[in-house]
C-alpha cells in the first residue's frame, strides 16, 4: 500500500510549488491550532521536502487526509481533494515536525523521598505528571495524563502513559 501511495504522490508533490517554507525557526511555532485551521480549508495537509537519501528525492509527512488518498488507490475511484502543501526547507525540519506532532515525548522515572516514604515520579517535557508511593496506585498530577503499570496488580515491567487533550482542556 505504501508503494502505491508513493507512486501516486511523488509526481503530485513534485508539481506543487509554494511560496512559503518552514525552516527550523518556524517549526517550533507551527502549532496544532494552525493545523486545525487548515482542516477547514483542505482535505489533505502534507509537509513536503527534498531529501537526497530518499529513493525519489522527496519525503513527506501527512498531518491529516492520507486516508482519502488510500481510498482512491484502494477503490480506483477518483475524488476531488483540496490538498494543502507545507513546504519544508530540509530533512532536519521534517524530522523535527515528526517529533513535535507524532512522537510521544520522552518520559523518565524519578525516584525520590517525601519524608521517609519512597516516591516514584513520571516526568515528561520538564513536568512531573504522576506519582506513586510504594504499594499504591498512580496519582495524576497534570490534567489529561493517565499513568498505569508497576502498581499493585499491574505489569511490574512496564509503565504506560496516556494523554487525552480533551480531558486536559476541560479542567
Amino acid at each position: 500500500m505504501q508503494t502505491e501511495i508513493d507512486d501516486f504522490l511523488v509526481p503530485l508533490i513534485s508539481a506543487i510549488t509554494t511560496t512559503a517554507a518552514l525552516d527550523m525557526a518556524d517549526v517550533e511555532s507551527f502549532t496544532r491550532a494552525q493545523i486545525k485551521r487548515e482542516k477547514k480549508k483542505a482535505d489533505v495537509l502534507v509537509a513536503t521536502w527534498r531529501d537526497s537519501k530518499a529513493e525519489d528525492g522527496l519525503d513527506w509527512l501527512f498531518f491529516f487526509g492520507d486516508e482519502h488518498l488510500q481510498n482512491i488507490i484502494a477503490t480506483g475511484k477518483s475524488a476531488k481533494l483540496r490538498i494543502r502543501p507545507v513546504h519544508v526547507t530540509s530533512p532536519e525540519v521534517g524530522e523535527r515536525l515528526h517529533e513535535l506532532f507524532f512522537e510521544p515525548p520522552p518520559a523518565q522515572l524519578v525516584f525520590t523521598t517525601e519524608g521517609d516514604s519512597p516516591v516514584l515520579y513520571v516526568e515528561t517535557r520538564g513536568k512531573r505528571i504522576a506519582k506513586r508511593y510504594s504499594g499504591q496506585n498512580w496519582i495524576s498530577l497534570e490534567p489529561g495524563y493517565t499513568v498505569r503499570g508497576s502498581e499493585p496488580g499491574g505489569d511490574p515491567n512496564s509503565v504506560t502513559i496516556e494523554y487525552r487533550r480533551g480531558e486536559a482542556r476541560a479542567q
